[in-house]
C-alpha cells in the first residue's frame, strides 16, 4: 500500500467508511496486513531449527518499522508507505514491461539484512528495519495493484504523444492497467476505457521527483481533491473487500484463512553459489529473481487475487519466511584453542548444522590478524553434514609473536533449502609466557658410546651409529597438582549486549546469556566426572559429560559440555565425550561418555584434562593439571586455583548526542566536542550526512584527544535515511578504551557532515561508551 497526502476531509470520509476494519492489504492503521505477514513468517522463522535469538532481529523491533498513521495533514510513521520514507516505484513492477524497483527495494534492504545478522547486531534499528522493509517490498508483489503501472517517464511520453493526437483522449494499453476489474468501488471510472483524467491529474498535480511511478488506479477518485482518497487502489487496501458474490468480506477472515501461509520453503527457491566473500550479495540476486516471479505469478493471477486475496497472502507468508531464512545460516562453527609450547597453539574446528536439510561441500577457513597460520587456510571438509550433525576440521598451528592474536574461522557450505550458507566465529587470543630456562649442569656430560654396525650393501669395515630411541620410563603416574576455573575474555561490547553469567567448580558449571529484545535468556547446566588425583598410564578413566537446561526462556536454548585431554610436549590431544544441544521445549539434557587411556611420558612433563564448556557465544573451563611422576606417593597435594572475583559490570550510557530534529545544513561550523571524567570503551560512534537529500559515499571515523593523539580511524557501515537516501547514517564500533579526557570527533568527510543552529553548528554525531560504575 502506498497513500499519499490525505487531508483532513479525506480522513472524516474514510473513518465513516472504516470505523474498525482492517484493509485487505495495507499497513496504514487500522489495516495491519503487512504486519500480520511479519507475524505470521516471523513464527515460521522461530520455529526453524536454524533460527537463534542472536542471528535474526526480534519481532518488536521488526514491526516498530512497519506502518503509519493518519494525521490531518498526512501519513506519519517509520514505515515505508508514510510520507516521504521510499518511492513510488520502490512499491511496484510490471512485469510485462520489466519496469518498476520492487525487486531491487527487496534485495537491497535484504543485503542489509544478512550483513547485520552476520555481525550479530540484530538489536539496531537498522536490522530491525533492514527486516520490515524487505519483506513489505517483497509481499507488495502478491497485490494486483502492484504489478501495473509504468514509470513516469513513459507516462509523460504517453501524454505528450496522445494529447496531441486526440486532444481530451488518452488511451492505455492492458500492459498499463492490467484488468478492467480494478476499476473497484469508483463511481467516475465506472468502464470507460479514457484515462485523460488519471493522467492529467498525475502529470500536473504531481511532485515529480516523489511520485516517479504512475497507476491509473492510484488517481481515479472522485473529484481532484479526492483523487487518491477515493481511488480504486485505496478502496480495495482500505475499506471491506465485496466478495465474488457481492458481500462485504472482514479482512480478519482473509487473514484467518491464510493461516501461518502455505507449508515449507518457496518451492522455486535456489541459493547462490557459497562463498567466503560477501556472501549476502550472491543471495539478493536470487531475492531480486524471487520478487520478479512473485509478481510475474499475480500477474497471471490478477482477477482471481483481487477476488479472493487469501491464496496471494498465504504464498506471501511463505516467500518472506522463505526470504529471511536465506539471511541466516544453520551452519555453526565453534573454535577450539589448546597450548602447543611458547606462543604456539593448536587450533581445532568443529562445525555443527542446525538446519533442516544435509548440508554439502563444507569448507573450512582460518584467519589470523597478529600472528600466522600454518598449513592450508582453507580446508575442505570430506564429509556432508546431516541436520542436527557435527564434523571436525584438521588442526591448524597457529604462531603469535607475543601479542594477542584474534583468529577468525569462517565456513561455507551448500544447502539445497533457503540458507546463507556461511557463518562465522571469532576469538582472541592473549600470547603465552615463555617457559623458564634450565639450568645448566657445571661440567659437560659425557655422551655414552653408540655401538656400531655395518651397513648393509657398504663395502666391507663401512659402518654406520645405531640411533635407538629415548627408553620410556619403566614407571611413574600422573600427579594432579592444581585445578582451576577460567573465563574466556570477551570485550565489552558483547558483555553488554549479552550480560554473561559463568559459574564453574569441581565436577559442575553453568552458564547464561540473554539476548534480544524482548531479551530471552539461555540457561544451561554442565555436570562431569572429576578425574581422580592419579593417573595410571596404560589405565582407562571412565568420563562422563552433562548439559541440561536451567531455566531458559525460549525454544532454541543452546549450550555444550565437554571433556578433553592435551599433553602438548607429547603433541598428544584427546577428543574426549561432549554433548551439545539446541533443547526445545520439553527436553531435558543430554549425556556422553568415553574412556581416557593416559601415556607415557617423561619426569616433568604436563599433562591438561580441560572440562570446557558454554553458551552459543560464550565459554568457560575448568583445567585439570597434572605432572608426571615417577614418585607418586610422595607428590604434595593439589592446589584449587579460585578466580579472580568478579569484575564491575559495564554500563554503556551516551557520552555525547547532538541530533535533533531539525532542518540541517552541511560543513560543520564547530568541533564536535566532548568530555568524559573516566576511562570509557567507546562502543559506537555515529554522524549523520543527510547531504540535502542527496547522501554520501562512506568513509571513516576517529577521535582526537586534547594533545593532538589520533585514536582510529575506523570504518563505518552506511545506513539509509528518511526516504532512502544513502549512507545518511555513518556508524563505527571501536570498542577501545580511551582515558578521562577532552576529544573531538574527527569525520573523513566534512562536507556532507549534517549541522545547524540547534547543534550550535557542531557536527551532528551520537557517541556512546562503557564504563564501570
Amino acid at each position: 500500500m502506498h497513500i499519499r497526502h490525505l487531508g483532513r476531509a479525506a480522513l472524516i470520509l474514510l473513518f465513516l467508511l472504516l470505523p474498525s476494519l482492517a484493509s485487505p492489504w495495507g499497513s496504514v492503521a487500522p489495516g495491519q496486513t503487512h504486519q500480520y505477514i511479519i507475524g505470521a513468517a516471523y513464527e515460521r522463522l522461530k520455529a526453524d531449527p536454524a533460527f537463534a535469538p542472536d542471528l535474526f532481529p526480534a519481532l518488536s523491533v521488526i514491526k516498530a518499522h512497519e506502518g503509519a498513521e493518519w494525521t490531518a495533514i498526512f501519513l506519519v510513521g517509520i514505515g515505508p508507505d508514510a510520507e516521504g520514507m521510499s518511492a513510488y516505484s520502490d512499491h511496484y513492477f510490471n512485469p510485462v514491461t520489466g519496469e518498476g524497483n520492487g525487486p531491487n527495494a527487496s534485495a537491497k534492504y535484504f543485503t542489509y539484512l544478512a550483513r547485520q545478522n552476520v555481525a550479530r547486531t540484530v538489536t539496531t534499528d537498522a536490522s530491525g528495519k533492514a527486516a520490515a522493509w524487505s519483506a513489505h517490498f517483497l509481499a507488495d508483489m502478491f497485490v494486483p495493484y502492484h504489478v501495473i503501472g509504468t514509470t513516469r517517464a513513459q507516462a509523460e511520453r504517453i501524454w505528450a504523444e496522445q494529447t496531441v493526437k486526440h486532444a481530451g483522449t488518452i488511451n492505455l494499453g492492458f500492459s498499463v492497467i492490467g484488468s478492467f476489474k480494478l476499476s473497484y468501488a469508483t463511481p467516475v471510472k465506472g468502464g470507460s476505457r479514457n484515462f485523460h483524467t488519471e493522467l492529467s491529474r498525475f502529470i500536473t498535480q504531481t511532485d515529480p521527483s516523489v511520485a516517479d511511478w504512475f497507476d491509473a488506479w492510484y488517481y481515479n477518485g472522485n473529484t481532484d481533491t479526492m483523487m487518491v482518497k477515493t481511488s480504486s487502489h485505496v478502496a480495495w487496501e482500505g475499506a471491506p473487500h465485496f466478495s465474488a458474490y457481492g458481500l462485504p468480506t472482514m479482512v480478519g477472515e482473509y487473514h484467518r484463512r491464510a493461516g501461518t501461509g502455505l507449508p515449507g520453503y518457496v518451492p522455486t527457491w535456489e541459493n547462490a553459489a557459497p562463498g567466503f566473500t560477501s556472501p549476502w550479495d550472491g543471495q539478493a540476486g536470487r531475492v531480486r529473481e524471487l520478487a520478479v516471479r512473485s509478481a510475474t505469478e499475480t500477474r497471471k493471477q490478477l482477477e482471481s487475487y483481487f477476488d479472493d486475496p487469501t491464496p496471494a497472502l498465504a504464498e506471501a507468508v511463505r516467500t518472506v519466511y522463505s526470504m529471511w531464512r536465506s539471511s541466516i545460516s544453520g551452519l555453526r562453527p565453534a573454535i577450539d584453542v589448546q597450548p602447543d609450547g611458547p606462543n604456539r597453539y593448536k587450533v581445532n574446528a568443529t562445525i555443527g548444522n542446525y538446519a533442516s536439510a544435509l548440508v554439502k561441500s563444507v569448507q573450512a577457513r582460518l584467519s589470523a590478524e597478529g600472528c600466522t597460520v600454518s598449513g592450508e587456510a582453507v580446508q575442505a571438509i570430506e564429509w556432508s553434514i546431516p541436520a542436527d550433525g557435527r564434523v571436525a576440521a584438521r588442526a591448524w598451528e597457529v604462531k603469535t609473536a607475543g601479542t594477542p592474536c584474534r583468529l577468525t574461522l569462517e565456513v561455507i557450505g551448500s544447502y539445497p533449502i533457503p540458507d546463507l550458507q556461511y557463518a562465522s566465529v571469532a576469538r582472541t587470543l592473549a600470547p603465552l609466557p615463555a617457559p623458564p630456562d634450565k639450568p645448566v649442569p657445571d661440567k659437560p656430560v659425557p655422551a655414552k658410546p653408540v655401538p656400531a654396525k655395518p651397513v648393509a650393501d657398504a663395502p666391507p669395515g663401512i659402518t654406520t651409529p645405531v640411533i635407538s630411541p629415548a627408553p620410556a620410563p619403566s614407571g611413574g603416574v600422573w600427579v594432579l597438582e592444581k585445578s582451576e576455573f577460567v573465563v574466556e575474555k570477551v570485550d565489552a561490547a558483547f558483555m553488554q549486549k549479552s550480560h554473561p553469567t559463568e559459574s564453574g567448580a569441581d565436577g559442575s558449571g553453568s552458564a547464561g546469556s540473554t539476548f534480544g529484545d524482548p531479551p530471552r535468556s539461555w540457561r544451561v547446566k554442565i555436570s562431569w566426572t572429576p578425574p581422580p588425583r592419579v593417573l595410571v598410564p596404560g589405565r582407562e578413566v571412565n568420563f562422563t559429560v552433562s548439559v541440561s537446561d536451567a531455566g531458559s526462556s525460549d525454544p532454541g536454548a543452546g549450550g555444550f559440555g565437554s571433556v578433553g585431554a592435551n599433553c602438548p610436549d607429547l603433541s598428544a590431544v584427546w577428543y574426549g565425550p561432549a554433548a551439545g544441544f539446541d533443547l526445545k521445549v520439553g527436553q531435558r539434557s543430554k549425556e556422553a561418555s568415553k574412556a581416557y587411556t593416559p601415556p607415557k611420558a617423561r619426569p616433568g612433563t604436563v599433562l591438561l584434562i580441560i572440562a570446557d564448556y558454554g553458551v552459543y557465544s560464550r565459554r568457560q573451563q575448568f583445567v585439570y593439571t597434572y605432572k608426571f611422576t615417577l614418585d607418586g606417593a610422595n607428590a604434595p597435594a593439589p592446589v584449587t586455583v579460585s578466580p579472580a572475583p568478579p569484575e564491575a559490570p559495564l554500563v554503556e550510557a551516551t557520552v555525547f548526542d547532538s541530533m535533533n530534529i531539525f532542518g540541517v545544513a552541511n560543513q560543520p561550523t564547530a568541533p564536535s566536542t566532548f568530555t568524559i571524567r573516566r576511562p570509557q570503551i567507546i562502543t559506537s560512534i555515529m554522524t549523520y550526512h543527510w547531504n540535502s537529500g542527496r547522501g554520501t559515499r562512506t568513509g571513516t571515523i576517529a577521535l582526537r584527544d586534547a594533545s593532538g593523539r589520533i585514536h582510529g580511524p575506523w570504518p563505518v557501515t552506511g545506513a539509509p535515511g528518511q526516504g532512502g537516501v544513502s549512507n545518511a547514517s555513518w556508524t563505527c564500533q571501536p570498542n577501545v578504551e580511551v582515558p578521562a579526557g577532552t576529544y573531538t570527533i574527527v569525520d573523513s568527510e566534512p562536507a556532507t557532515w549534517s549541522q545547524n543552529s540547534q547543534s550550535g553548528g557542531r557536527g551532528m554525531a551520537v557517541v556512546r561508551g562503557a564504563s564501570k560504575q
